[in-house]
């Protein structure tokens, strides 16, 4: 099977947009932010820039993009050196950086 790029039509990133309250962008400057890393691989540009606030909104945004057939790249500070945040596909950057709160600290288990 060849994978080929998936871009997003305006009506599938609206939908996005409905799913989360953080940022859903599709500006020239966050998608070359979100297609670059600091490995030596040449930079892609995914088609939009999502932005969950929460898990609920992962989940919604990871069903959609799931039923669409949008490939996604869980996106942190961007500074993999193996290039696994580039989205090679298009599809969406999932910018986690939103999601900056410790909800629960649990026991830590050893095996």
């Amino acid at each position: 099977m060849v994978n080929k790029r998936v871009d997003l039509s305006p009506e599938q990133i609206e939908h996005l947009k409905s799913l989360v309250t953080g940022l859903v962008s599709t500006n020239e400057t966050v998608l070359d932010q979100h297609g670059r890393d600091e490995s030596a691989i040449p930079p892609v540009r995914p088609s939009a820039v999502v932005m969950p606030k929460s898990t609920e909104e992962v989940s919604k945004v990871l069903s959609y993009c799931n039923a669409q057939k949008i490939p996604v790249v869980a996106f942190g500070a961007g500074s993999s050196l193996e290039g696994h945040v580039l989205p090679l596909f298009g599809g969406v950057s999932l910018d986690l950086t939103e999601m900056n709160k410790i909800i629960e600290i649990g026991p830590m288990i050893y095996w």
